[in-house]
């Protein structure tokens, strides 16, 4: 019986110390693979935050040389260089100057209308003269209302100096064809037309008519073009 005892306190003894060196087996394992693991943070840590200071202060002159060369680049490549700037008007090419000859539209329409007027009664007193019909006085005047009636029109839409010079040989050739019309009604009440009824190279050869007619006729043709001109028969 006592022996049985023993034998049965043998191994329990022997079990416990057989758990007792599994467990510190175990616990330096862990302790080892801890270690392990903090000295793979620590190496991977030290790759990211860079070389160290001793490491930085053998690699210094590197750095400062590649430092100074990206200065150079960005900054031209002259220490105190002067930086270009290009700058390009979005305006482009200077505006076109007006053309001075131009008419403006309002002027030329009523200018226009004006010549017509004076070129409707130069045909109506020659068309009179060559038929045989007697010169009418009283439609011969107003012709001449309507004529004015025109020219004040056309003065009002006057804006420039082409409009004002056109308008002046306008009033000039009214004018003219005025003091040829008076001449020729004066002649006519003192019956001295007879050679203007009797021979139609009369009025042909009338210089001062001729004159009138080539004067109204490149008015016409002037404000239809839209610009001022000049010519020798409106003189």
């Amino acid at each position: 019986m006592r022996r049985c005892g023993r034998d049965r306190s043998i191994l329990l003894c022997t079990l416990f110390l057989a758990t007792a060196v599994a467990f510190c087996q175990t616990d330096g394992g862990n302790q080892r693979a801890s270690e392990s693991a903090q000295s793979a943070l620590n190496d991977s840590q030290m790759s990211v935050a860079g070389p160290s200071s001793q490491e930085t202060a053998e690699l210094g002159p590197e750095i400062k040389r590649a430092s100074h060369d990206s200065e150079g680049q960005l900054s031209g490549g002259n220490d105190g260089g002067t930086i270009v700037v290009h700058v390009w008007s979005s305006t482009g090419s200077k505006t076109k100057e007006p053309d001075p000859a131009v008419l403006s539209r309002g002027f030329a329409v009523a200018a226009l209308s004006a010549a017509s007027r004076l070129q409707f009664t130069e045909r109506r007193i020659a068309n009179s003269i060559k038929q045989g019909f007697p010169l009418g006085e009283f439609w011969i005047q107003t012709d001449f209302d309507s004529i004015d009636d025109s020219l004040r029109v056309a003065s009002l839409s006057a804006t420039n100096d082409a409009d004002r010079q056109t308008l002046q040989q306008l009033q000039t050739q009214t004018q003219r064809l005025r003091l040829w019309s008076d001449w020729l009604i004066n002649q006519n009440r003192r019956l001295a037309l007879a050679d203007y009824y009797t021979s139609p190279a009369r009025l042909d050869n009338d210089e001062s008519f001729q004159s009138a007619v080539g004067c109204t006729n490149f008015l016409l043709s002037t404000l239809a073009s839209g610009k001022t001109a000049e010519s020798s028969s409106c003189y």
